[in-house]
C-alpha cells in the first residue's frame, strides 16, 4: 500500500476489488490498511451500495423487458405457444434471494444471476420469434395448398359440367386437367379421369344420336 498516500492506495484498492472481489477480504485483514480502517470501511460501504443499486436497476429493467415481451407475443408473435419463463424466473428468484442477504458479495452474485436472466430472456425472445415465423410460413403454405386444390377442383368441376353439355370440349378439358393439375393433388387424378370418362361417354352418346337421326334409326 502507498503508506504516505492513502488516497492513491484506496483508488488502487477500489480498482482491485472491482476486478476481483476477494481483495475486499484481503483489505480487511491486511495490516497495512489498519490505520485507515475507517476509510476502507467507507470504501467497502460505497461499493456495496453501488452493487445494490446496480442489482435494483437490472431487476427493474428485466421486469420491464419481460412484460414487453409478453405484450409483443400477444400482438406480434401470437402464433407462438405460451412463453416458457421457467429459466428466467428461476434466475430472478435466485437474484432476489441474494439481494435479501444485504451483503456486498450477495449483491455481486445477484448481479450475475440478473445477467443470466437477461440471457435467458434474449434466447426466449429469439425462440418465440422463430416459432411464430415458422408457424406463419406453414399456415401460408397450407393456405396456398388449399387454394391450389380449390382451383383445381373448380376447373375440373367445370370440365365435368362441360362434359355433360359439350362432350368433346369436356373431354379436352378433362385431359388438360389430368396433365396440368393432378401433379398438385393426387385426388385430382380421380376428378380428371372422371371428366375424361364423362367426355367419352357423352361424346359417344352424341355421335350415336347424330348418326341415329341421320340414318333414321332414331326417330
Amino acid at each position: 500500500m502507498h503508506l504516505n498516500s492513502p488516497g492513491v492506495a484506496l483508488v488502487s484498492l477500489r480498482s482491485a476489488i472491482e476486478f476481483d472481489r476477494e481483495y475486499a477480504l484481503k483489505a480487511i485483514s491486511d495490516g497495512d490498511f489498519t490505520p485507515y480502517e475507517t476509510s476502507v470501511a467507507t470504501l467497502l460501504y460505497q461499493l456495496r451500495q453501488q452493487a445494490a443499486l446496480e442489482v435494483e436497476r437490472l431487476l427493474n429493467k428485466l421486469e420491464e423487458e419481460k412484460e414487453a415481451l409478453e405484450r409483443k407475443r400477444a400482438r406480434e408473435y401470437f402464433l407462438a405457444e405460451k412463453l416458457d419463463l421457467a429459466d428466467f424466473e428461476s434466475s430472478i428468484q435466485r437474484a432476489v434471494t441474494l439481494v435479501g442477504e444485504n451483503t456486498f458479495f450477495g449483491f455481486l452474485d445477484a448481479t450475475k444471476y440478473c445477467l443470466k436472466a437477461e440471457g435467458d430472456l434474449g434466447r426466449l425472445t429469439k425462440s418465440v420469434q422463430e416459432e411464430h415465423f415458422k408457424r406463419e410460413e406453414k399456415i401460408k403454405e397450407e393456405a396456398q395448398a388449399r387454394l391450389d386444390k380449390a382451383y383445381g377442383a373448380l376447373v375440373i368441376s367445370l370440365s365435368s359440367l362441360l362434359c355433360c353439355l359439350l362432350g368433346p370440349v369436356g373431354l379436352g378439358l378433362g385431359i388438360y386437367s389430368f396433365v396440368t393439375l393432378t401433379k398438385h393433388d393426387v385426388r385430382g387424378y380421380a376428378y380428371a379421369l372422371l371428366a375424361i370418362l364423362l367426355g367419352l361417354v357423352t361424346t359417344s352418346l352424341m355421335l350415336y344420336l347424330v348418326v341415329g337421326l341421320m340414318t333414321g334409326t332414331i326417330k
